[in-house]
């Protein structure tokens, strides 16, 4: 994973993209996430195909997840 000292924030989100995508496309491999300042770069192998639809499944459950406002703990 990356460096939370980066943007803690940036570095919370990383975990939840990665935990969404997985649970969506469990055959996904080569899976890399970088963190830079304020921007985070995913990247990874799949070989199905990743449509609008499930961009925006995605998308809609990291915003439903953010605005939950859950405590984020460290472990």
């Amino acid at each position: 994973m990356g460096n939370f000292t980066v943007h803690p924030p940036l570095h919370t989100a990383e975990h939840l993209i990665t935990r969404l995508l997985h649970t969506r496309f469990p055959e996904l491999t080569d899976f890399q996430t970088r963190l830079k300042s304020r921007k985070g770069v995913v990247s990874f192998t799949y070989e199905g195909t990743i449509t609008e639809e499930d961009r925006a499944a995605l998308e809609q459950a990291l915003k439903e997840i953010s605005a939950a406002a859950l405590p984020v703990t460290e472990h």
